[in-house]
């Protein structure tokens, strides 16, 4: 049985070939390298390839991982080393994505000017620092390609952006690639997806207004949502100000059809607009307040059973809460829902100024209909129970603690629910995110709350750069990204940080 080798040569298969391959990767793993060699040679096949063999014994040892994680461990190695034999690094990379176009000239230019200081930074041996999960999911999605092959290192994304980011300054772009490629802090994945390239669409979230209750407002604002997902970008959207089924369409001496016909319209959107042309899937998040007339069918629309024509199971659905809904619930109160075309401005309040305005139009008898507050708090509950969604923020907490209450009401969150930004027809609110690991500051003595400092510094001044870097989908986002500079870093690991610093904590 022959296997071909990378350069197209022939030999035989071996099972003291495989077993070496494996040994040579498992220096320091508690595996049986032999016991993984056995399994993957009983599979080969006369003409396989050795890329295939690594596959399948990286595959193999993963299987494995149950009973002891080094098996992944393992696998990821084989993984990277196949990927090392087969690349050349990062100059080649960058001239091969070049060549087809992805990449900006600005940054092709820089790194030939800087080829070798930046090869020269570059520790190709941290890329077995990843599991097997991790180096899979870079491979999918992160690693450029070309022409559908690999061309990238793990360590030649954390430099590409490193010099996008950190611009043409070689100790700052030297001191962003080691804390990228050792671990300590992350950028966003649209960054990691785009920088450097010609679409350097590098911010996370983005919060969107329906421009206004139109034929152009609502596909307008489709088309920017079309524009956000196509860059990686994921969308919260707020539609309160959309007029309710039933009402009224001055324009065409007809009546609106509602939301649901809408939104299955945006959830296609979302489906087709995959981020970053297959590398995620769309997604969207759509906010509603409670007193919306159409409240009960939007409930139902990621539910299993009902007409086809009546779900939108793609879009994740959040309400936008006033406290006096909950209010009514707890005193088992009556709930009235309006159709916004004739109660303008319930959206744009939030507290005192919304509940009186609430009443008042509760006395003027524009109600849509009256429910019990509780029966739809059930419907919400079983929804939950059933979908995983709606979420569910307060819209009064939400803005009384806001630091954006001067730029007017926030009406809803991101695609995740941890930005509260103010979004409007003219500003679409952006969030350029990273992300801290947590336990790579644990030391032998304790926390490292001085590295901790001096990363987050870095990351701070980086994210603040990502803004000015930013390729901006709309001009929106532009004057919203430029005006407020909002930035986020979180953080990971933090349970883990606590057990690996043996701290008792509540």
């Amino acid at each position: 049985m022959d296997v071909i080798k990378r350069d197209g040569r022939k030999e035989k298969a071996s099972l003291d070939k495989v077993t070496r391959r494996a040994e040579a990767l498992a220096d320091g793993l508690k595996v049986e390298p032999i016991a993984v060699a056995q399994r993957v040679v009983s599979g080969l096949y006369d003409g396989i390839k050795v890329t295939e063999i690594d596959v399948f014994l990286a595959e193999t040892a993963a299987s494995l991982a149950t009973e002891h994680p080094d098996y992944a461990k393992l696998a990821a190695r084989v993984m990277v080393s196949s990927l090392q034999k087969e690349t050349s690094g990062y100059a080649t990379a960058t001239r091969e994505l070049s060549e087809i176009g992805i990449l900006s000239d600005t940054y092709v230019d820089f790194v030939a000017k800087n080829q070798f200081a930046l090869e020269d930074m570059i520790d190709y041996k941290r890329d077995y620092q990843f599991d097997y999960f991790g180096y899979k999911t870079l491979e999918r999605s992160y690693l450029l390609k070309v022409k559908g092959v690999v061309v990238e290192r793990p360590q030649d994304m954390f430099m590409r952006v490193a010099v996008a980011v950190a611009g043409d300054d070689l100790e700052e772009i030297r001191e962003l690639y080691d804390l990228l490629s050792l671990g300590y802090y992350t950028h966003a994945t649209p960054t990691l997806f785009n920088a450097g390239c010609k679409m350097q669409q590098l911010s996370s979230c983005f919060l969107l207004a329906m421009q206004e209750d139109s034929i152009n407002g609502i596909y307008d604002t489709l088309k920017d949502c079309a524009l956000i997902s196509k860059s990686a970008g994921g969308i919260g959207l707020h539609i309160h100000n959309i007029r309710a089924t039933g009402a009224p369409i001055i324009g065409t001496n007809g009546v609106s059809n509602g939301i649901v016909p809408m939104l299955k319209v945006f959830n296609e959107t979302a489906r087709y607009v995959d981020q970053g042309g297959g590398k995620r899937k769309g997604s969207f998040a759509v906010y509603l307040e409670p007193w919306h007339a159409d409240i009960e069918s939007f409930l139902d629309l990621r539910k299993n059973h009902g007409k086809e024509e009546f779900r939108a199971r793609d879009l994740f659905l959040a309400l936008w809460v006033p406290d006096l809904f909950m209010e009514r619930v707890e005193n088992d109160a009556e709930w009235t829902l309006f159709s916004p075309h004739n109660t303008k401005g319930l959206s744009d309040l939030y507290g005192a100024e919304f509940t009186q305005k609430y009443q008042e139009y509760e006395r003027m008898g524009l109600g849509v209909k009256t429910i019990k507050a509780r029966q739809l708090m059930t419907q919400i509950i079983e929804s939950q129970a059933e979908t995983g969604t709606p979420y569910m923020l307060y819209k009064d907490a939400c803005n009384e603690k806001s630091n954006q209450k001067n730029l007017g009401t926030i009406k809803s969150s991101n695609l995740c629910a941890e930005i509260m930004e103010v979004s409007t027809p003219d500003e679409t609110a952006a969030c350029n995110l990273a992300s801290m690991a947590l336990p790579k500051f644990v030391t032998d003595t304790g926390f490292d709350f001085d590295k901790l400092h001096q990363v987050t510094k870095v990351a701070i001044k980086n994210l603040d750069r990502v803004i000015d870097v930013n390729y901006h989908p709309t001009d929106k986002i532009e004057k919203s990204n430029h005006a407020h500079r909002p930035v986020g870093l979180g953080i990971q690991g933090a349970n883990y940080m606590v057990r690996l610093t043996l701290k008792p904590y509540a």
